[in-house]
C-alpha cells in the first residue's frame, strides 16, 4: 500500500495450476470408465470371440472316464424310475432311515417290533405320523450299544463329570501336539 492513497496493482493469480494436457487426460479417464461400465452393464463382454463360460476344470478325462459317467447316470435314473420298495439291496433291508441312506440292515435300527406308525390329521399341523410304541423303541436303542446316542445326557445320567476350567489354568501348556 502507498502513502498517496492509490490502489496498488496486485499481481494476477492463473487458476491453471497443472500442464495444458491435464484435462484432456481427465476427460480420456473418464470415457475410458464410461465406456467400461456400459460394456458391463450391457454385458458386451459376451460378444468377443474369446469370451465363453469355462466348460473344462481340471483335466480333459477320457474315454473311460466319460463312458463311467454315463453308465453311472444311467444307475441312478434308473433306480430313480424304480418304486422305493424295488430297490435292489440285501434281503432285510429298510429302504432309507433320514440321512443314512440306502441298504442299512434293518437289524441294525433298534425298532419295538409292535411299534406301528399311523397317520392322523391335526388341526394345526396337518397331516401327522403317530408312533404307537415309540417309547419302547426309544428304550431299546437308549439300551443298544451300537445305536448313536445322546452323549452328554448319558454322561450326566452315568454321573461321569470333568474338572470345571480354572481362570489362568495351566493344562493347554500340558498338551502334546504332534505332526502326523
Amino acid at each position: 500500500s502507498s502513502s498517496s492513497g492509490a490502489p496498488v496493482a496486485e499481481p494476477r493469480v492463473s487458476m491453471q495450476d497443472g500442464p495444458p494436457w491435464l484435462g484432456v487426460l481427465v476427460i480420456l479417464t473418464l470415457l475410458v470408465i464410461l465406456c467400461s461400465l456400459l460394456f458391463y452393464t450391457f454385458e458386451l463382454y459376451r460378444l468377443c470371440p474369446g469370451w465363453a463360460p469355462i466348460r473344462k476344470f481340471e483335466s480333459e478325462g477320457n474315454e473311460d472316464l466319460r463312458i463311467n459317467q454315463l453308465l453311472i447316470h444311467r444307475h441312478i435314473a434308473s433306480l430313480a424310475k424304480q418304486e422305493p420298495a424295488e430297490i435292489p439291496g440285501p434281503p432285510g433291508t429298510r429302504v432309507s432311515y433320514g440321512a443314512v441312506g440306502l441298504g442299512l440292515p434293518e437289524q441294525a435300527i433298534p425298532v419295538a417290533p409292535w411299534a406301528k406308525d399311523e397317520k392322523a390329521w391335526h388341526p394345526k399341523y396337518g397331516e401327522v405320523t403317530v408312533r404307537h410304541g415309540f417309547a419302547d423303541t426309544q428304550y431299546l436303542r437308549t439300551h443298544s450299544g451300537h445305536w448313536a446316542r445322546d452323549e452328554p445326557y448319558y454322561l450326566q445320567e452315568a454321573t461321569v463329570t470333568r474338572r470345571e476350567n480354572e481362570i489362568n489354568d495351566d493344562v493347554a501348556n500340558k498338551l502334546q501336539q504332534r505332526m502326523v
